[in-house]
């Protein structure tokens, strides 16, 4: 058996290195690998040159250039679109991602941002920093998930994990993307490509959760929130740039859309300047819905799987399509 230099270049912080280590010294393959820890981009630059492995969230080509034998760089998201550079494509280099890392976080997050529109949590909140009492204000506003009809664009993990949760709260489930899902009663109604403008014309409420590619670029623009009922909701936990956040910030402002919550933005962070911000119908995170504590547990655990293939020549899970992006 070989043995392999593997870099992980993953954050400030010790725990992710430690938590990778502590996961390899149980393989019995734990001898065979030289796992190196590069603690900012100018130490990784000087330690790529004769590795074969890198697992990091970004990496640029003035370091590619620099690595003369790597063979794989592993993600450590899902969401690889915005790191897959030009000399990657061109290269033989076998990039991965990770994926189910942070489904159930990401689902969890989307369905907790619905109850606060539902809800109108944010609104209680708001109105509790001014010392005011509400009730009366909200008592014809407040909606129930149960019964609505939701529509999940993108049924990958996440978009799937979604649709489990919006099955316990009673919701009916409209599903779009390009291939059928292939899960018997994840969704009350699939739509697939040709139909994106019915699909949407159904939903009280659409979240987001598909990959961010040159087809799905603003692919919520200003012709589809036209299209979709009057006061309906949005929830984006996928890729800012899926939304044409001018439009978006429009149809809020003259209460089109009745409210957005959103995790993710065209530039981050969100400008201070932003009307985002500002709108009363508007819930934003800061990109948090990844963010739990086990993140690092299961990345490791992926990785370390990955790296026993890799070793035994074997193929690699998770693989990306360089040219598409995902």
């Amino acid at each position: 058996m070989r043995r392999v230099k593997a870099i992980v270049y993953l954050s400030h912080r010790q725990e992710p290195f430690t938590t990778v280590r502590d996961r390899l010294s149980r393989e019995d393959f734990s001898d065979n690998v030289e796992l190196m820890r590069a603690y900012d981009s100018t130490h990784l630059s000087n330690l790529i040159a004769d590795a074969e492995v890198v697992l990091c969230f970004r990496i640029t080509d003035e370091i590619l250039l620099k690595a003369r034998n790597l063979r794989w760089i592993a993600f450590g998201m899902a969401g690889v679109d915005s790191v897959i550079t030009d000399k990657m494509k061109d290269s033989d280099i076998i990039v991965t991602k990770a994926v189910g890392v942070a489904d159930d976080a990401v689902a969890e997050h989307a369905i907790g941002m619905m109850l606060m529109l539902y809800r109108k949590l944010h609104l209680c909140m708001r109105s509790q920093i001014q010392n005011r009492w509400l009730r009366s204000e909200l008592v014809e506003k407040v909606m129930e998930i149960n019964g609505s009809t939701v529509g999940v664009m993108g049924l990958g993990g996440i978009g799937k994990r979604v649709c489990r949760y919006l099955r316990v709260f009673g919701a009916r489930i409209y599903g779009y993307d390009k291939i059928e899902p292939g899960e018997e009663d994840l969704v009350d109604e699939f739509y697939s490509d040709g139909k994106l403008d019915e699909f949407l014309s159904c939903l009280d409420c659409l979240v987001l959760c598909l990959p961010l590619t040159e087809e799905t670029f603003h692919i919520i623009n200003a012709d589809r929130l036209s299209t979709m009922k009057e006061g309906a909701y949005i929830v984006n936990v996928a890729r800012g740039s899926v939304i044409d956040e001018r439009a978006l910030v429009e149809a809020l402002q003259r209460e089109k859309i009745g409210g957005a919550a959103l995790d993710v933005f065209e530039r981050e962070p969100l400008p201070p300047e932003s009307p985002l911000y500002n709108l009363h119908n508007c819930i934003i995170s800061p990109h948090i819905a990844g963010v739990t504590p086990n993140y690092w547990t299961r990345l490791a655990d992926q990785f370390i799987e990955n790296l026993g293939r890799f070793i035994n020549d074997e193929p690699l899970l998770y693989q990306v399509n360089k040219e598409m992006g995902y």
